[in-house]
């Protein structure tokens, strides 16, 4: 029978170092917005690699993915809406072709720029103003099912 506990300390170590960079980084959200941590949701192949905060209203996920290479923040709602944290900055384009840079941030750095974005212009979304988030987000069934829709 297959244990679910880490075969080496490698994968406890960095699990560990993944969850201390997230809380340092989006203490904020707990001090500020009155956001509290979450457990994981359950099932049998759930990324260990992620940290969850919700207000009730609006739950933040970081996610790490790449071996520790990439890291991802989505904002959630009730209503199955998502917006990646990139989609609040002012500006934004996801359909503009940007320069990919030769030097990559680390995936401890994505994290802390991801959450200076969402402390800088997250303001209104995280007080529970759902006006902008409603111009931002998908609900990614929704989506696909109009892809779909498009393919038959």
């Amino acid at each position: 029978m297959a244990s679910d506990k880490p075969t080496n300390g490698w994968d406890t170590i960095s699990t560990q170092h993944f969850m201390e960079v997230c809380q340092r980084s989006f203490h904020f959200l707990i001090d500020d917005f009155n956001f509290k941590p979450i457990p994981l949701p359950e099932g049998k192949f759930v990324n260990k690699f992620q940290y969850r905060l919700s207000n009730g209203t609006i739950t933040v996920v970081i996610l790490g993915e790449g071996y520790g290479t990439v890291a991802s923040v989505t904002l959630f709602d009730n209503r199955g809406r998502q917006a990646g944290v990139n989609r609040l900055v002012p500006g934004f384009n996801p359909s503009a072709k940007y320069k990919r840079k030769k030097e990559t941030k680390s995936q401890d750095e994505q994290i802390e720029d991801a959450a200076n974005k969402l402390r800088l212009h997250g303001q209104d979304v995280l007080s529970g103003d759902l006006t902008r988030f409603d111009q931002i987000s998908y609900n990614i069934d929704e989506l696909m099912a109009k892809i779909n829709q498009g393919t038959k």
